[in-house]
């Protein structure tokens, strides 16, 4: 199963859910939502709250805001560019128990982000067998 970052997420997520956060909502500066973050992390509860929640569960990753130095918004890009989904960030670094999560919440497996890369491909270039067969199913 994944981890959480950090102790006390998930009653921080509920708490700002209860307070009418909205799940959907997208950071200007990283162009992601809050389940992107979640899956990216692996962390089972938050993705599993934020879903509950109704989160998009095939919200793409927008681009990087202005705020975030040219330098760095290379290396994201080249790591998770546009239209990365929770889904194919998850499938990407292995995180098999969220991708299981968002499959089962409905995640559009066959959705390529702006390079063409579907969360199958990603998870089969990084060696994440077990993702692979979860995708695969």
């Amino acid at each position: 199963m994944g981890t959480d970052t950090r102790p006390g997420v998930d009653s921080i997520i509920a708490k700002l859910i209860a307070g009418g956060a909205d799940v959907n909502a997208i950071d200007a500066h990283t162009g992601s939502s809050a389940l992107y973050f979640a899956a990216l992390f692996g962390a089972d509860g938050p993705v599993s709250k934020l879903l509950e929640a109704k989160a998009d569960v095939n919200a793409a990753r927008g681009p990087w805001g202005e705020g975030e130095g040219k330098a760095s918004r290379g290396v994201a890009a080249a790591v998770s560019p546009e239209g990365a989904t929770p889904l194919s960030v998850a499938a990407e670094w292995g995180k098999a128990s969220v991708v299981a999560l968002l499959l089962a919440a409905g995640a559009d497996k066959d959705k390529a982000n702006t390079a063409g890369a579907t969360a199958l491909q990603l998870a089969t270039q990084n060696g994440e067998d077990e993702v692979v067969a979860l995708l695969s199913a």
